[in-house]
C-alpha cells in the first residue's frame, strides 16, 4: 500500500477500503493522489514520480486534451460513476513510451469535504 496520500485520498481510501487491481485516483484538480500497487506495475513509475501531477502524464498528447473535456463533462454530470464498457476504451502511456489499451471504471466522490474521483482499470493491451 503506497504510504504518504494526501488527505482527500485518505479519505476516498476510508470510505471505499482498501482496493486491489490497478486503481488511480485524482483530486478536484486532476492531479493523482492515489496510485496502486498494480498501477505502478502496469505503467512502471512509481508513486512519487506521479503523486501530485496531472493525471494527463499518463495518457498519449494526443489524448491529453480530450480527457480534460471528457473529465470536465463528467464533473458537471449528474452521474457518479461510468462502468467498464460503457464508452471505447481508453489509450494510456507508461514510462517507456508503450501505448496502453485500458477499460476503465469510474467513480466520481463528492461531499464538504472531498471532490475526488477513482478509476479501476484493466489493461486490454494484454489480452
Amino acid at each position: 500500500m503506497n504510504s504518504k496520500l494526501p488527505n482527500d485520498a485518505s479519505s476516498l481510501l476510508a470510505k471505499i477500503g482498501n482496493p486491489s487491481g490497478i486503481v488511480i485516483a485524482i483530486d478536484g484538480n486532476y492531479n493523482i493522489s492515489y496510485f496502486s500497487d498494480e498501477a505502478v506495475k502496469l505503467f512502471g513509475y512509481k508513486p512519487a514520480e506521479v503523486l501530485g501531477k496531472s493525471l494527463v502524464e499518463l495518457l498519449p498528447k494526443y489524448a491529453r486534451k480530450k480527457h480534460d473535456e471528457y473529465v470536465d463533462h463528467f464533473a458537471a454530470s449528474e452521474g457518479k460513476e461510468r462502468a467498464m464498457g460503457d464508452r471505447m476504451a481508453v489509450s494510456g502511456l507508461n514510462k517507456d513510451g508503450e501505448i496502453l489499451i485500458l477499460d476503465v471504471s469510474i467513480q466520481k466522490h463528492e461531499n464538504e469535504e472531498i471532490h475526488c474521483y477513482s478509476a479501476i482499470c484493466r489493461n486490454l493491451s494484454a489480452a
